[in-house]
């Protein structure tokens, strides 16, 4: 599987995930994980909006199990064996292979590479020399926007 990145930015009670593994494609073919994020950031923004092509996505879908439960938690349909994965790889990156693994520890989870070759230092050991409580691995789907989508301006 050929790794390469789509340049959009899903917002996700999870972070913002500037880039999605995904296979390289057929002409005219979707990767699983755009599809699924497809889907999932349609019923995000219009949760009434049929789910059944999301589901057959899901059902479809081979890969690792990191990119259905994200697509679900951005769709607002996570199980609690879907977050609690979401969190246990925020919490523990390496259980993933480069380059995963690295978007997981810096951007998802927030560590942060020191200059000079001092270190990393997680966001949890800023927090706590801060004071201050360490940030959830992962939020909550912010409430649904009250917007007529298909109104004309």
């Amino acid at each position: 599987m050929g790794i390469t990145c789509t340049t959009s930015r899903y917002k996700t009670g999870f972070y913002k995930f500037p880039c999605l593994p995904v296979r390289n494609p057929g002409k005219g073919e979707l990767p699983p994980e755009q599809d699924l994020f497809r889907h999932a950031a349609k019923l995000s923004y219009k949760p009434k909006e049929d789910d059944r092509a999301f589901k057959k996505a899901l059902k479809a879908y081979e890969g690792d199990p990191l990119w259905p439960a994200l697509a679900k938690h951005m769709a607002r349909r996570s199980s609690e064996a879907d977050r609690a994965l979401l969190i246990d790889l925020a919490k523990h990156p390496e259980k993933r292979e480069p380059p995963l693994s690295w978007g997981l520890q810096f951007i998802v989870r927030g560590d942060v590479w020191l200059d000079n070759n001092e270190g990393i230092v997680t966001l949890d050991e800023l927090s706590e020399e801060a004071g201050l409580a360490p940030l959830p691995y992962l939020e909550e789907m912010p409430p649904e926007l009250e917007v007529d989508w298909d109104k004309k301006d």
